[in-house]
């Protein structure tokens, strides 16, 4: 089964025919709790920092890992549009048509990590 997932102020929403299958299979409605796309997810945690995206953990064999994210990176662009905030990095990977590309900045130099396909 092919799920199309839509996004909007930030929440996933399921399309009303999945919801309708999922009622004649006598199953639950998962409401908000369905997580996004993979395609839509790094495998990061963030830091608390109000003005920038700072990495505070990298899930081991994530995406984020196969691209060279580290612990202490900041992230400063997806596919060279800025981010400074994790609401703008969502937009970003959903935005995304391919393997992104991502500008950090580790240890005062900034880099940029390619994803592959």
């Amino acid at each position: 089964m092919v799920i199309n997932y839509g996004v909007k102020d930030s929440k996933v929403y399921l399309p009303a025919s999945f919801r309708q299958k999922l009622e004649a299979l006598k199953l639950p409605d998962p409401g908000d709790d369905l997580p996004p796309p993979s395609k839509w997810r790094l495998g990061i945690q963030i830091s608390p920092d109000p003005e920038k995206l700072v990495v505070g953990s990298v899930v081991p064999d994530s995406r984020a890992e196969k691209i060279g994210l580290k612990v202490g990176d900041v992230i400063a662009k997806i596919d060279d549009k800025p981010v400074k905030e994790i609401e703008e990095l969502r937009e970003s990977l959903s935005a995304a048509k391919g393997p992104i590309e991502v500008v950090v900045v580790r240890e005062g130099k900034e880099m940029k990590l390619q994803e592959k396909k």
